[in-house]
């Protein structure tokens, strides 16, 4: 099967995507529209000239802001899967599993990722997939600030020709409503002054 893009080469926060390649046609489809979305994707779609597979694999795994983890019956007997997942773990490597299919997990994988992010493509439509599956993605990567509705208000034509600067309020991305209240007065300090 022919690979849809090549794999992601730079310095900005990227997505390692973990799979088996007998699932490349269901997979390919996925990173594809995630590529779409704006995101930097790797995956192996060919090692370098005069590169060895495990030193590049393991260089974008040590590399990555977030592992992408396609599980489905192929993908939990691979091999190569199982050790790009317990390499992520032992460098706290932030992981997302996406089960494409109902798997049964091997019990050591399964307590692998117990306390990770997963999404059961199953539980969704198609569309609320697809929806969660990006803010999932755009919540594990660092620096993806969200616009707000504030943001994308055009300004009123004025003539006074004044600079300005508007205070948006901080969006608690962190899950723990104990540090809600950070977010709240470091957006009502600023605003205050």
């Amino acid at each position: 099967m022919e690979r849809p893009f090549p794999a992601y080469q730079g310095d900005d926060p990227y997505i390692f995507v973990c799979y088996a390649h007998d699932d490349a046609e269901v997979v390919y489809a996925e990173i594809t529209r995630l590529r779409g979305e704006g995101l930097n994707i790797w995956y192996d779609e060919g090692i370098s000239p005069g590169s060895t597979w495990r030193d590049e694999v393991a260089l974008a795994l040590t590399q990555c802001s977030v592992f992408l983890y396609y599980v489905t019956a192929r993908s939990v007997a691979s091999i190569n899967c199982l050790n790009e997942v317990n390499f992520c773990l032992s460098r706290e490597r932030k992981i997302l599993s996406v089960h494409l299919e109902e798997t049964e997990l091997p019990l050591g994988l399964e307590l692998s990722l117990s306390a990770m992010q997963a999404i059961f493509r199953a539980d969704h439509t198609s569309e609320a997939y697809q929806t969660k599956l990006l803010a999932s993605l755009k919540s594990l990567l660092p620096g993806i600030i969200e616009p707000t509705a504030l943001s994308r208000v055009q300004p009123a034509e004025t003539e006074l020709d004044e600079q300005s600067i508007a205070i948006l309020p901080l969006v608690n991305r962190n899950l723990d409503s104990a540090d809600e209240y950070l977010c709240d007065g470091i957006s009502e300090e600023r605003s205050g002054r």
